[in-house]
């Protein structure tokens, strides 16, 4: 969808980028000490990266696979 729009950026390698996310999506999974319980989402061409490029968190599912059914992270399904 972003490249048939034209917003997807080709930047090859770099760092982790987060993308759109439902609000507080990673603080009904994160402990209170651990520094990723916020998600603050980037800005800019961060928004437009690959899917490949995306921060996880274990604990929470990728909006984005979880509407293709896609597995949960607990356990390996290969």
């Amino acid at each position: 969808a972003l490249a048939a729009a034209g917003l997807l950026v080709r930047k090859v390698g770099g760092p982790s980028v987060k993308p759109y996310q439902p609000k507080d999506i990673w603080e009904t999974v994160a402990m209170k000490e651990s520094n990723t319980r916020f998600y603050k989402q980037d800005t800019g061409e961060g928004l437009w990266r690959r899917s490949m490029y995306t921060f996880w968190k274990r604990a929470a599912m990728m909006p984005n696979l979880e509407i293709m059914n896609a597995p949960t992270r607990e356990v390996c399904t290969v």
